[in-house]
């Protein structure tokens, strides 16, 4: 219900059905834009940084893609413009301050306006807690003995352990 009030806000503001591509999982977003190829602006977006102009964009639409925080985002890259005229504003998803890894969004910005968003993003994540149920020695500890007795490496260098969700 979110979504289709998203898409029909969007549709409202920028006087064009949109072409809206959804996940047979979760009915959520995964591509949008209008179908006349008209841009949606962003209300109030002024002089803002790209960056800037996706998240107030995603405040106001993103329903559409289970955001209901624009603090539940982080903005991972902005190209520079194109030769389309075109910015790219990648952002990642986040819960409860830990990332969502394989969830992200990517904002396709001609001035202050949106052409185009591809999306993966998960939704309904209230349920999931984001205490770690393993200390991160203990994963470290069980990630070696994993390489050493399946793929028979020990001379492996280990990143730091982190807590992340996966999409």
């Amino acid at each position: 219900v979110r979504v289709n009030r998203a898409i029909q806000r969007l549709e409202s503001v920028s006087g064009s059905e949109m072409e809206v591509a959804r996940s047979p999982l979760t009915g959520l977003a995964t591509f949008l834009k209008t179908r006349t190829g008209r841009p949606i602006p962003i209300a109030g977006a002024g002089d803002q940084s790209a960056g800037s102009r996706s998240l107030r964009f995603l405040r106001d639409y993103g329903d559409a893609f289970a955001i209901v925080d624009e603090s539940d985002l982080r903005v991972t890259r902005v190209s520079d413009v194109d030769d389309a005229g075109m910015q790219h504003v990648r952002l990642q998803q986040f819960h409860r301050g830990i990332p969502v890894t394989g969830a992200e969004l990517i904002v396709h910005l001609k001035g202050p306006s949106v052409v185009a968003v591809n999306a993966r993003t998960l939704p309904d994540m209230e349920s999931i807690e984001v205490f770690p149920q393993v200390q991160a020695e203990q994963a470290l500890d069980s990630a070696r003995g994993l390489m050493e007795s399946q793929m028979g490496l020990s001379d492996v260098q280990y990143g730091v352990p982190h807590l992340e969700i996966f999409n």
